[in-house]
């Protein structure tokens, strides 16, 4: 007795999606072209150089927050390895930095929805960005 697999179709990735991850690189690529032309320090204070950009509020927990320049925070490789690996100690140290006006700001953004990005408006952040 043969017993048939059946074959599971492979997800297409939406073209949308693949618009999102340009339009993400566009914003990575657009800010570490300024970190070296301005040689930006990394936020929290640790005197290496600024490599990445986090989002304090994270892409997944707010769609209105994703392109904010305010959600950015300019953090070394290393720094930002610390916070993947749930080290906080990095977010409070960045986040007594920008001060307390910064994160009661934060706090309110944070719930404002938005609705997901069309295509077009990310072709137009992408374009802003490049």
């Amino acid at each position: 007795m043969e017993i048939k697999k059946e074959k599971q179709k492979l997800r297409k990735r939406s073209k949308s999606k693949a618009t999102l991850d340009r339009a993400d690189i566009a914003l990575q690529n657009f800010y570490r072209r300024q970190f070296v032309k301005t040689k930006q320090k990394c936020e929290c204070g640790c005197g290496r150089m600024a490599e990445v950009c986090h989002h304090h509020i994270g892409k997944s927990k707010s769609n209105y927050l994703r392109f904010a320049e305010i959600n950015l925070v300019f953090l070394s490789h290393f720094c930002h390895s610390k916070i993947t690996f749930q080290d906080y100690s990095i977010v409070a140290r960045y986040s007594v930095k920008k001060g307390e006006k910064w994160v009661k700001k934060m706090d309110k953004l944070k719930i404002i929805k938005k609705q997901h990005y069309t295509k077009k408006e990310l072709e137009i952040i992408i374009k802003s960005y490049e």
